[in-house]
């Protein structure tokens, strides 16, 4: 199978690993005791050196908690990342959340998905 945009990152590191599972079960994520985002399922992906991230649906998150930034990031494995600020009252956390709207073919299973800084958020969930 050719790939029409395939990431550089395993050009150059060909047995590094991205593993990415879809989890059915519950989860929300808790700012300023408000739910943020909420699903009954979540994609979580395992990288090598990096802790486990939830991927969260993007018909699952509350977007009027969420500001678009400016700011983003690249990864040679998954692509460009955009991010959000949550803001819940007068309480803001910038760049908390983290998406990658145009991801390498081999992310594309997180198309679509948001992810959330654990350290920034009060609490991820599952149930």
């Amino acid at each position: 199978m050719s790939l029409l945009n395939p990431a550089p990152g395993f050009l150059r590191y060909p047995g590094r690993a991205l593993n990415y599972k879809t989890i059915e079960r519950k989860v929300e994520v808790i700012f300023n005791n408000k739910i943020v985002a909420s699903s009954n399922r979540f994609i979580l992906l395992k990288e090598e050196n990096y802790a486990p991230v939830m991927y969260v649906p993007r018909d699952g998150l509350f977007f009027k908690f969420m500001e678009n930034t400016k700011h983003s990031t690249y990864c040679p494995f998954k692509g460009k990342a955009s991010y959000w600020d949550i803001k819940v009252c007068d309480n803001k956390i910038e760049n908390a959340v983290w998406s990658y709207s145009d991801p390498f073919d081999e992310a594309l299973i997180i198309k679509n998905h948001f992810a959330f800084y654990s350290d920034k958020v009060s609490t991820i969930k599952t149930y």
